[in-house]
């Protein structure tokens, strides 16, 4: 395995979550999965910070601490929980977004009126929903799961205006409609 192939490991490792709540993992080594010891995670530190072009902020926040790992989760435990909720919505698998998408929406339409509603039909491409609505679902589960008060309420206010935008230009959207023709008989 390369660098690259260790710093991937390691941001698996720190992010690990259990529903956006941080359960960091001590960093194993791949090939006989057994946590590297300290001098070995600072050795990967230095090579890191040398030698390639990369800044791993959880890494060097981890290295800050010692290398303990109870102490970056008392310490950073906000910086976990923002890079856990960027993770759970870009690679989480699209059952499991679009169920949040659903109840977002759901969310959505209740601080509306009830003439002012986003509506989804079931025959709506799942995969297009997705595509539009993970923006929006990003913002959402900042503004509910973000440990930052502040950013919690920036990202409430930008996800209901986005929100509200999104419905004022497309007040049709995900809805089927159905178009009746005459028909004359002679």
């Amino acid at each position: 395995f390369n660098i690259f192939d260790i710093i991937k490991i390691i941001n698996t490792s720190l992010t690990h979550n259990d529903n956006m709540f941080s359960d960091p993992q001590p960093i194993k080594n791949p090939y006989d999965n057994l946590p590297f010891q300290k001098h070995n995670l600072y050795n990967i530190y230095f090579f890191i910070k040398f030698n390639i072009n990369h800044y791993n902020e959880l890494y060097h926040k981890f290295f800050l601490t010692n290398f303990c790992m109870t102490s970056f989760i008392h310490k950073y435990e906000y910086i976990l929980r923002e890079e856990n909720i960027k993770r759970y919505v870009y690679t989480s698998s699209n059952e499991r977004i679009l169920k949040e998408i659903k109840k977002m929406i759901e969310d959505f339409n209740l601080t509306m009126g009830l003439a002012d509603q986003i509506l989804i039909h079931s025959d709506f491409p799942k995969e297009k929903l997705i595509q539009i609505f993970k923006p929006y679902l990003y913002c959402y589960l900042q503004s509910n799961f973000s440990m930052i008060a502040i950013n919690r309420n920036y990202n409430y206010q930008k996800f209901l205006f986005n929100m509200e935008e999104f419905y004022r230009y497309n007040k049709l959207f995900g809805r089927r409609i159905l178009k009746t023709t005459k028909v004359f008989k002679l």
